[in-house]
């Protein structure tokens, strides 16, 4: 079985290359989505209480996380409270990954598609055979971020600048580097079926 990693800055295209690997049938693990369902458990929840208990309300058992509060309090110091939460993220996303890996290994799969953007940061890299990188001009991404709810210019520069610190390491260490500027249907599917062959 083949653990094939996509990766890249935020809103370079990910999704998009992912959608165009789901229509020959290969289920993609998202990140993102996976983060989002972590958010709502009790358990992490209450992990986030002994960092950030000012976006949680606790009443008895009961803890209920302030999302709005706690991006404000992240952005309020960036990169100090971005590492704390990456850790405690990038510790139970690792998990649940080696674990689907596993279990896909049992069921015989022939891939295992995994799309995030910390894929380097959280060393998921040691865990693939293949990565993709994609990236895009600096334009064309600004302006697909900037179409994305509750964002601004200053979180884009703030994630992007982040995100590049390992540029180098990212690029070298990549199989396959796409740039989605002007990237069309059609050489999508090219780059995807030479993948998949």
């Amino acid at each position: 079985m083949n653990v094939i990693g996509i990766t890249g800055n935020i809103a370079v295209g990910k999704t998009t290359f992912c959608k165009e690997i789901e229509k020959y049938g290969y289920p993609v693990f998202y990140t993102d989505k996976f983060v989002k369902k972590l958010y709502k458990k009790r358990s992490f929840i209450k992990i986030l209480y002994k960092y950030f208990p000012e976006a949680i309300s606790k009443k008895y058992f009961f803890y209920k996380l302030d999302m709005e509060l706690l991006k404000k309090i992240i952005f309020n110091n960036f990169d100090k409270n971005l590492d704390i939460l990456e850790k405690l993220i990038h510790h139970k996303v690792k998990k649940h990954i080696k674990f689907l890996i596993f279990l896909s290994f049992i069921l015989r799969k022939k891939y295992f598609f995994l799309e995030t953007a910390i894929l380097f940061e959280s060393n998921l890299n040691n865990l693939c055979d293949y990565i993709v990188y994609l990236t895009c001009s600096p334009d064309i991404q600004k302006n697909r971020f900037m179409n994305r709810k509750g964002v601004s210019e200053d979180l884009f520069i703030k994630f992007n600048d982040r995100q590049n610190i390992l540029l180098d390491k990212k690029i070298n260490n990549s199989d396959i580097v796409v740039d989605t500027t002007n990237l069309t249907k059609n050489n999508l599917k090219k780059i995807v079926k030479k993948i998949l062959s």
